[in-house]
């Protein structure tokens, strides 16, 4: 299993837009990993940029949105989703930080995925940058480690 990780801004690939490229139109599956402390606010926006790129979801993906004690209602913005993502929410009793939540969906992420899976970590305020993925998922595909 490798792992991805999309942070604020433009990424060392510098790819922008979305090109088509034969990695993505595999089997691989992605796990997305997502911590979230009180992010109601964003959730729905990030769910609505996923849901717009169905090619980043192959068979067997999902998004693991893993609550860190939000008090905004972030874990039931996931538990009231019913739209064409495959959502999971992992919840955190109370705050425990970054680091604490990126564990929990890790461990939820490994523990129910094939080997071949990429494991995906986004924010969810939405500052990852989604169009940089498809040329860093073709890197990871021929071999890099990212």
């Amino acid at each position: 299993m490798s792992t991805v990780a999309l942070r604020g801004g433009r990424t060392e690939v510098g790819q922008v837009g979305r090109p088509a490229l034969p990695f993505l139109e595999t089997e691989t599956p992605i796990v997305f990993v997502v911590p979230a402390y009180n992010e109601a606010e964003n959730l729905p926006r990030l769910i609505s940029d996923l849901e717009k790129r169905p090619e980043l979801l192959p068979p067997e993906s999902r998004v693991i949105i893993v609550d860190d004690g939000s008090a905004d209602g972030t874990p039931e913005i996931v538990e009231r989703y019913e739209g064409p993502l495959p959502l999971e929410l992992v919840r955190l009793p109370e705050n425990q930080g970054p680091g604490a939540a990126f564990r929990a969906g890790f461990a939820a992420a490994l523990e129910s995925s094939p080997p071949d899976a990429l494991v995906v970590t986004l924010e969810a305020d939405t500052t990852s940058d989604l169009d940089a993925l498809p040329t860093m998922l073709e890197r990871a595909s021929e071999g890099a480690e990212l």
